[in-house]
């Protein structure tokens, strides 16, 4: 046993997940203890909060919508958009924005 790492995890593997596993190290010139630990340590791990994860890529889609919207009547009337709907799209877009980073952040 080794005295300065006494604990010692086992995980299961696929024969497909061993075979990537397995080129990943290899690629990686590490032997697999030092491969697994730099990526477990090394490596921050962000978990999102699903829900408002959830409400941010709905008001996604909604921005999306409304921007398909704005370029089919652009196609079809040869019309310019009017300064209102730009600026609304780019405000909700920036709210948008500024509620996933707020999101990774407070998560990370």
């Amino acid at each position: 046993m080794n005295k300065s790492r006494p604990n010692q995890f086992l995980f299961r593997l696929n024969d497909t997940e061993k075979e990537l596993f397995l080129k990943k190290v290899t690629r990686s010139g590490l032997s697999q203890q030092n491969y697994v630990k730099k990526c477990v340590l090394d490596k921050p791990v962000i978990s999102l909060d699903r829900a408002e994860m959830h409400k941010i890529l709905v008001e996604l889609s909604r921005q999306g919508n409304n921007l398909n919207q704005i370029a089919r009547t652009l196609n079809e009337r040869g019309d310019l958009i009017r300064l209102k709907d730009i600026t609304e799209m780019k405000e909700g877009l920036e709210d948008t924005w500024q509620q996933l980073r707020q999101l990774i952040h407070t998560q990370a």
